[in-house]
């Protein structure tokens, strides 16, 4: 789910589930089988932030490395299933509930059954105002087991679109493109998470890489960065490719930060307020970024 939103008690913008705002709920699945059709390897992409464990003391995949788990095992563990993150700025799991009780059970908050307010009991811990204390082994196990469930989902799906995808290539021809596009930057001159405007002044310019690997009539469209998600359903939409399927955090790192759309730019979220870019350049420049490359691994 979309998780900027509007704090229904202090009217401010904060992270939390926005069941209005824009989402993409989309799971790719690219596939590769033996010329006997058996399956040796999956590539999946789905929008949503791993951060079931954020700063929980958890070591984990969550999710992500769950559905892997998951998908690999159904196959007697026979094939390799890899999970790429797909245009998800602005996306997080729709039950944070688990996540936010281990970072109460760390701090000290009591935990009501209710869901909790997750910038309530987070900012202590990520602005070190509280020591955190060790997780709660009860707490720990309900936050895998949660994690672990958004996992099988995630896999069962993953399988189902393999199960039914019957269209198959057998010598796909390859091809890729890369650029760089560069944005105007700024740098932030006050400090504050969110709910109240940022100030600026002229920064670095920022320098974001795109790329697009073509296998087939797939085409996979990579950015070295964390995009909001009505970015990555502009590039689909317009896309020339209808198989197409975002990659982000892919590559190296951008100098950037987020890169909220721009229509985001308006919003003081705390994605908006530690960008590193000037609004009105990145949306267009990286739609546009990718449609020149889709036609030049195209050639």
């Amino acid at each position: 789910m979309n998780r900027d939103a509007i704090d229904p008690e202090t009217r401010l913008w904060t992270q939390a589930a926005n069941l209005d705002g824009p989402s993409d709920k989309t799971v790719a699945v690219l596939k590769f089988e033996t010329p006997g059709g058996e399956p040796i390897a999956i590539y999946m992409t789905y929008p949503m932030h791993p951060v079931n464990g954020f700063l929980t003391g958890l070591i984990s995949a969550d999710f992500a490395g769950a559905a892997s788990r998951y998908v690999e095992q159904a196959y007697d563990d026979k094939v390799v299933a890899v999970f790429a993150q797909g245009a998800s700025g602005d996306q997080n799991p729709l039950y944070l509930r688990a996540g936010t009780n281990a970072l109460a059970s760390r701090s000290g908050v009591p935990i009501t059954g209710n869901v909790l307010t997750r910038e309530r009991v987070e900012a202590p811990i990520r602005e070190g105002k509280v020591k955190a204390g060790p997780l709660d082994p009860k707490v720990r196990d309900t936050l895998e087991r949660v994690m672990d469930s958004e996992g099988v989902l995630l896999g069962e799906e993953v399988i189902r679109v393999m199960t039914n995808t019957k269209q198959v290539d057998a010598a796909p021809r390859i091809s890729a493109a890369q650029n760089t596009i560069t944005c105007p930057g700024r740098r932030r001159t006050d400090s504050g998470r969110e709910g109240a405007p940022g100030t600026y002044v002229d920064g670095d310019p920022v320098n974001i890489r795109l790329g697009v690997l073509r296998v087939g009539d797939v085409a996979l469209a990579s950015v070295d960065a964390e995009i909001y998600s009505l970015i990555g359903r502009e590039l689909k939409e317009r896309s020339p490719v209808a198989k197409t399927l975002v990659v982000t955090l892919a590559n190296g790192m951008a100098n950037s930060g987020y890169i909220p759309n721009d229509a985001a730019f308006g919003a003081y979220t705390f994605q908006v307020l530690s960008s590193r870019l000037m609004p009105g350049c990145a949306e267009t420049s990286i739609v546009n970024g990718w449609l020149d490359l889709l036609q030049a691994a195209s050639r």
